[in-house]
């Protein structure tokens, strides 16, 4: 819901719409009585869902409201409108370090200025137990008079801990900036996520481009994650050994190997440029017109061209800015949608591609339906709690560019299956051909990329999924899931699901299989074959903690489901409570409904929980 100009929210009346992301929407408010402008971020109507979010909402927005720091935005109210909650803060007028870059080389003083206001404010947010998790330069405020805010602490821990569609559906940070653990979901995240984070925008500052840079974002977080970080100097050779030692360490991919907390990352940064600058290395407010006032950073070096063979119709997708809660000099138009050949939903593909690459490493991922996440046109801040610190480790050495290796012939394959396609973009047999060099490579995100092409172009028919997926993919059950999710979304039938069935059995023994069961569980949730394969991912891997709540959700909805019995003696059986296990399982091997196969598993399992041989 959009606010009109002029209507009143409490006790401010709206000026003009700031901006909008994907979480909420900003305007610039007047309060008469206090006789001054605000920044009012509205939540998105969608948390409506979430009966709980009003009571988090209150309770994380008093704890941001306690931030109190000269290089910090605000936060000076909360309170809902229409049911709406909003938070209110400072208006600052000014322009983001992003636009600020835009226009050239940043100085040495002015990289000073920003560790000092930028550390400084994470040092003291992370003080507080709160963390910032959308650390980058648009984020960043520059005053008229030369002050930096840190802006959009954001609302993450409030949206992410719920269950509203959004809550559910985005992905937090910002793709070029994000690090590896946020990237991967991992939970228990501490003060040195924002430290890679900063280290990223300094290293942007210092070297003059991001370190990874790719067609889609999500090709951006699979580098975070698992590609060596380049060193400085192999893209600007002016960079100084010192500031690349900085940098490296600053965005180490092991958080043990980052600096401890923001405070050592700043003593480090100006112990880095005084190494340079013999008494520039001194704080901001004492530099006046030191050397450091005019000395620009090394002069950035021309982004090198890429020459690895793109697929000709695979888009480009831009991370979409994020949602402002200032008044900016310099406005960007937003990234033009890109094409979409056939009217495929290349976000979709995207989502599942970043899934694909984070699994080919192992890494877990958070993708409860990420492709609607990145639909939003801009995406909202991030806010967590528990930083804690941890004893660096020395320095390790910079890690050599590493290439990716294919099999022989493998890009020959690749190169005509591509030219067969580009002569024949609507061949059904192009993009299967296509796709079966991309998996013989090892390419298992571009692979599914084809079959969720070819399969359109088929009409989605079961057919296909049974000749053309579940037999080709029958020992790769991950890419098969994937695929045959898209599938489900066009054709959500029991013969589909019958497909799904066994690669979904199998994957739910696999230690990387989290996010395609994580987004199997969130996209289908009516399905108790989704939530059990997640339930029993986590009761193999040795978490049953992690169990428990898919668990409950099975025996609350599906309670008389066979599935329900088998899982939640699994449960009880990892917790400890093996007669109970039995109990359920000899449930399950006495309804007749049960398929064979099932029943032989079953009473395999328990066999082994009465400890009698194995028939």
């Amino acid at each position: 819901m959009t606010l009109p100009i002029g209507e009143n929210v409490g006790a401010y009346r709206i000026i003009a719409q700031l901006g909008q992301g994907g979480m909420a929407t900003v305007y610039k408010a007047y309060h008469a009585n206090l006789d001054r402008y605000v920044a009012i971020k509205v939540m998105h109507p969608a948390f409506k869902e979430d009966k709980s979010f009003l009571v988090r909402f209150q309770r994380e927005a008093r704890v941001l409201a306690k931030l109190e720091h000269p290089n910090i935005v605000p936060i000076y109210d909360f309170s809902d409108h229409n049911g709406q909650p909003y938070l209110v803060m400072k208006y600052v007028e000014g322009e983001t370090l992003k636009g600020r870059l835009g226009q050239g080389p940043a100085s040495l003083a002015e990289t000073l200025k920003v560790v000092d206001a930028v550390g400084s404010a994470l040092a003291y947010a992370h003080k507080q137990g709160i963390l910032h998790r959308d650390v980058k330069p648009s984020n960043v405020i520059i005053t008229a008079d030369g002050h930096y805010y840190l802006s959009d602490f954001g609302l993450a821990r409030i949206a992410s801990a719920g269950e509203s569609t959004l809550s559910q559906d985005t992905m937090l940070g910002t793709p070029n900036y994000i690090s590896p653990e946020q990237a991967k979901g991992v939970k228990d995240l501490d003060g040195r996520t924002d430290i890679y984070s900063f280290g990223v925008v300094l290293y942007e500052m210092i070297v003059g481009r991001v370190p990874f840079s790719g067609d889609t974002p999500f090709s951006v977080i699979h580098d975070h994650i698992y590609t060596p970080m380049p060193p400085p100097t192999a893209l600007n050779p002016n960079v100084p050994e010192s500031l690349e030692k900085f940098l490296l360490k600053a965005m180490a991919k092991e958080r043990d190997d980052r600096f401890a907390d923001a405070s050592a990352m700043v003593a480090a940064f100006h112990q880095a440029v005084g190494e340079q600058l013999p008494g520039a290395a001194t704080h901001h407010a004492q530099m006046g017109s030191s050397t450091a006032d005019t000395a620009s950073m090394p002069a950035p070096v021309p982004e090198p061209t890429q020459i690895a063979p793109r697929l000709a119709a695979a888009p480009t997708v831009k991370a979409p800015p994020a949602a402002p809660t200032v008044q900016v000099k310099k406005t960007t138009a937003p990234a033009a949608e890109p094409k979409k050949p056939g009217g495929v939903n290349w976000l979709i593909i995207g989502g599942i591609m970043v899934v694909l690459a984070l699994l080919a490493v192992g890494g877990l991922f958070v993708v409860n339906r990420l492709a609607r996440a990145a639909r939003a046109t801009q995406t909202a801040t991030a806010v967590a709690v528990q930083p804690t610190s941890l004893p660096t480790k020395p320095l390790p050495p910079t890690p050599p560019p590493q290439q990716p290796s294919s099999p022989p012939g493998a890009t020959d394959a690749i190169a005509r299956a591509q030219a067969a396609v580009a002569a024949n973009p609507d061949s059904t047999d192009a993009h299967l051909e296509l796709a079966k060099a991309y998996q013989d490579a090892g390419m298992h995100a571009e692979a599914a990329q084809e079959w969720m092409l070819a399969a359109q172009l088929d009409g989605y028919t079961i057919e296909f999924y049974r000749r053309r997926v579940a037999l080709p993919l029958r020992d790769d059950p991950l890419t098969a899931l994937i695929v045959i999710a898209d599938g489900i979304r066009h054709n959500n039938t029991n013969e589909m699901w019958e497909l799904a069935s066994p690669p979904l059995e199998r994957a739910a023994g696999m230690p990387g299989a989290e996010p395609v069961l994580q987004m199997y569980a969130a996209d289908f949730p009516d399905r108790a074959i989704a939530i059990a394969a997640l339930a029993r991912h986590y009761l193999i891997t040795g978490h049953p903690e992690q169990a428990k709540p898919y668990v409950d959700d099975l025996r609350a909805r599906f309670p008389d489901n066979p599935l329900t019995h088998f899982v939640y003696g699994d449960y009880l059986a990892a917790t400890g409570d093996i007669a109970g296990a039995i109990h359920e399982m000899e449930i399950v091997v006495a309804d007749p409904r049960v398929p064979d196969s099932m029943r032989k598993l079953v009473q395999s399992r328990i066999n082994e929980l009465k400890g009698t041989p194995q028939p």
